[in-house]
């Protein structure tokens, strides 16, 4: 028998935590997961390792227009791994 442990209430929602790099795809799909909050972070690893580069200008811009119009009180509370050129 598969465990289910039932629907999961706000506090036992998980917080995520959101590469830059794959931000659209969660945002196209967001309302099929559950979760308290989330949280974006710059992508530069997820970058790095995919060979692809994070255009800072964007970064920023797509922060402003998150904290205007993300639904979510506290979301999304940007974080920032150090951004580098590898």
């Amino acid at each position: 028998m598969a465990y289910n442990p039932g629907p999961i209430d706000a506090y036992g929602a998980p917080a995520l935590l959101v590469s830059y790099v794959y931000l659209e795809p969660f945002l196209k799909n967001r309302t099929r997961y559950h979760y308290r909050d989330w949280v974006m972070d710059s992508g530069a690893f997820s970058a790095h390792a995919s060979g692809r580069a994070v255009d800072l200008q964007a970064y920023i811009d797509t922060c402003k227009r998150l904290m205007e119009s993300d639904p979510f009180p506290q979301s999304p509370a940007i974080t920032s791994d150090r951004l580098r050129t590898y």
